[in-house]
């Protein structure tokens, strides 16, 4: 017999019976000069979430220009200033959706790689597998 995973229920559906195809959200996001992966979540939620991973050039000139201090990119992950930065980003990319696919909450996490079973060979979200590594993450994104 055969078995398929993977990719047939890409759509989210909302608490709220909307249907989202998250493709063209996590497109939209993923052109500011300072995202580089995308990950919306929503499925059966209230409203959309987001894990996005930096460009870490990008992001280490703007830590640079604006005299953030770091001795490591994974200090510049957990800084304010580059949070506010992000979520300014995604605020900015919201005014091109529909309301009901605006993300409401978004958190930075390390690179999506193949070495770490995020990502497949053909560079596609393993959401399934980002959506149980992150899960405290994710669910405090729909706690607070």
């Amino acid at each position: 017999f055969l078995r398929i995973t993977g990719r047939k229920k890409e759509l989210i559906i909302t608490a709220g019976g909307k249907n989202i195809a998250p493709a063209p959200i996590e497109g939209l996001i993923a052109t500011s000069r300072y995202i580089n992966q995308v990950c919306v979540i929503g499925d059966r939620r209230k409203y959309l979430t987001a894990l996005v991973t930096l460009d870490p050039e990008n992001i280490k000139e703007y830590a640079d220009q604006n005299n953030i201090p770091y001795n490591d990119f994974n200090d510049l992950i957990q800084h304010e200033k580059i949070i506010a930065l992000i979520n300014a980003e995604i605020e900015e990319k919201n005014k091109q959706l529909p309301r009901y696919e605006t993300i409401k909450k978004v958190r930075i996490v390390p690179e999506f790689t193949i070495n770490n079973g995020l990502i497949t060979p053909t560079m596609k979200l393993k959401k399934s597998v980002i959506m149980a590594r992150y899960q405290d993450l994710i669910e405090e994104m729909y706690a607070e």
